[in-house]
């Protein structure tokens, strides 16, 4: 049977240059650039399918994903790193996708 991996997605406005740089911090390189948060989201899927087939035709190694902790951690690091301390999760995420 198929193993079914999850691999968390960060999603991240830069406004400065007019879109959203969407990665997967478990798959290095694994990143994708969109306009809007649903083109960056779309795009990560395409990335993550070529990115898994990639390592799989070349023998490598896929990774396993990080416990969600960790990337509630990153989150935290994110927010700090730009000055939204206090910020739930939720809010943090409602301003990575650029909602007002």
């Amino acid at each position: 049977m198929m193993k079914t991996l999850a691999f968390p997605l960060i999603i991240e406005a830069h406004r400065e240059d007019g879109g959203f740089l969407a990665y997967f911090p478990s798959l290095l390189g694994c990143r994708a650039w969109g306009e809007t948060w649903e083109a960056a989201a779309r795009n990560a899927e395409e990335a993550l399918s070529v990115h898994i087939e990639t390592l799989a035709a070349n023998g490598d190694v896929v990774p396993e994903s990080r416990d969600i902790d960790d990337y509630r951690s990153r989150l935290r690091q994110i927010a700090a790193r730009r000055s939204f301390n206090g910020l739930s999760s939720d809010a943090l995420m409602k301003l990575t996708r650029g909602d007002d």
